[in-house]
C-alpha cells in the first residue's frame, strides 16, 4: 500500500454530482460521517503500532496506513468544506457528535475492539465499490459532473487497495 494524496476540486461538482438528487445527499452524507472516523482509525492503529516492535513488518503497513487516512481525512474537510458553501446545514453538529464518541471508544474500549470496529469499516470499502461501479441501478458515470467530483470514486478504492493490502476479504 502507498499513501496517496490526489488534488481533487470539490466546488464546481456539489452537492448535486449525479443525476439521481437524493443518491447524490445520500452519499454526500456519508462523507460526514467518514470525517471523524478516520482521525479515529488513525489514533486506533497508531496504538496498535505502540505494540509492535520495531522491526515488526506491520509496523511499516501502519505508517502508510495512517498516512494514507490522514490524506483522505484532508479531502473529507475539503469536501465537507464544499457541503456547507453548498448550503448544507447542521454538518458541523454531527460532525462535533461523531467525534466525542469516537472519543469515548478510544478511552473505554479495549485495542482489540476498536481494532475490530476499524476493520469492520475498512472492510465495507470493496462493498461499496461493488454497489457503486457494478450495475449500479442509476448512471453515476453518466451525470455531467461526476469526473470532477472523483472523491466518490476515489473513496471506495482506496478502501479497496487498503482492504487488499491488509487481507480483508469483504465477500
Amino acid at each position: 500500500m502507498r499513501a496517496r494524496q490526489p488534488a481533487l476540486d470539490f466546488g464546481a461538482s456539489l452537492p448535486h454530482w449525479t443525476r439521481d438528487i437524493e443518491l447524490s445527499h445520500m452519499l454526500n452524507g456519508i462523507s460526514v460521517v467518514v470525517m471523524e472516523l478516520e482521525p479515529f482509525m488513525n489514533r486506533v492503529m497508531r496504538r496498535a503500532r505502540n505494540e509492535l516492535p520495531a522491526d515488526d513488518p506491520l509496523y511499516g503497513d501502519l505508517e502508510t496506513f495512517v498516512r494514507q487516512e490522514a490524506n483522505h481525512t484532508l479531502l473529507h474537510r475539503q469536501y465537507n468544506q464544499a457541503l456547507y458553501d453548498a448550503g448544507y446545514q447542521g454538518i458541523e453538529e454531527i460532525e462535533r457528535m461523531m467525534r466525542e464518541d469516537y472519543t469515548r471508544y478510544l478511552k473505554e474500549w479495549p485495542l482489540r475492539e476498536l481494532l475490530a470496529y476499524c476493520e469492520g469499516f475498512e472492510c465495507l470499502g470493496p462493498i461499496w465499490a461493488e454497489f457503486l461501479f457494478e450495475a449500479p441501478p442509476w448512471s453515476i458515470c453518466g451525470a455531467g459532473t461526476w469526473p470532477r467530483n472523483t472523491n466518490i470514486a476515489w473513496s471506495p478504492i482506496r478502501s479497496i487497495t487498503a482492504s487488499a493490502d491488509t487481507g480483508c476479504i469483504a465477500w
